[in-house]
């Protein structure tokens, strides 16, 4: 209706007809922006095919205004390496100063963060024999992994420091707190991968598709370096914390011995 009050037929200002359009439109950097998604039998067979496919798009002739990039997935294989690499070590900075002010200890804490590297054991022994390669989900199962060793970890040394506190010997609670302690942390292990196994099973047979194709990585990661840090955590980690704790009261002897040297110079 016109201001006049006239009524304007809309077949006379356009033509109409039914017909399928976008479902949802996608911008980034203010601009419109379609994405095609393609899947490999082989995961490394990606990385392969990142050079013919540009060659192939830098060759095609775009209309104007139009112009092409790779996914994120290709973007952070060539930029974000290095953030996420900076991202792993704050991470680890992060868990010594947390565990430093838990126990009160500037030495201690390493017992617990040289799990990590056993942890990182698994995690190449998994990634190399079901052929995986890393990319940015693994980088994020790593901080994830992360977390769950050094929380075995945790309770370990903490019981330890407990019966120590109570009277007990250092090798009475090592052997005591390994013994308490060697159940609850199986169980956390094993019930963590057995409940990865969804998405990462489908990925080790070739069948994964959509959700556990894009996480079964993750679950590689966290399930492989588990499996290994689990087992070595509780053989190795009392025997660095035998080795630290001894350290430790190696290194008050030589502050006392200094602080004694100075003061009878002072007199």
């Amino acid at each position: 209706e016109t201001r006049d009050g006239n009524s304007v037929q809309l077949a006379s200002l356009a033509d109409f007809q039914l017909g399928r359009g976008p479902r949802d439109l996608r911008r980034e950097n203010r601009m419109l922006n379609v994405t095609v998604f393609a899947n490999t039998e082989d995961r490394n067979a990606a990385r392969a095919l990142m050079g013919p496919i540009t060659q192939m798009m830098e060759g095609m002739q775009l209309p104007p205004g139009y112009t092409w990039d790779l996914g994120r997935a290709a973007r952070w294989e060539r930029e974000e390496a290095s953030d996420n690499n900076f991202t792993i070590i704050f991470a680890i900075l992060l868990i010594y100063l947390i565990m430093a002010s838990l126990f009160e200890s500037l030495i201690h804490p390493f017992t617990i963060i040289f799990a990590i590297p056993f942890s990182l054991i698994g995690v190449a022994l998994g990634l190399y024999v079901l052929d995986v390669p890393f990319d940015n989900n693994g980088a994020l199962g790593l901080l994830i992994l992360f977390g769950i060793v050094v929380n075995n970890g945790i309770v370990l040394i903490s019981h330890i420091n407990h019966l120590r506190a109570s009277g007990l010997s250092r090798r009475e609670a090592i052997c005591l707190g390994g013994q308490h302690r060697l159940r609850p942390i199986l169980m956390t292990a094993f019930t963590t991968i057995l409940n990865l196994m969804p998405i990462v099973l489908p990925m080790v047979y070739g069948t994964s598709e959509g959700f556990a194709r894009r996480w079964g990585p993750v679950g590689l990661v966290v399930a492989s370096g588990l499996a290994t840090s689990t087992v070595l955590t509780l053989m190795l980690a009392p025997t660095l914390y035998s080795l630290l704790d001894d350290l430790a009261l190696w290194c008050k002897r030589v502050m006392r011995a200094s602080h004694s040297t100075a003061t009878s110079v002072a007199q």
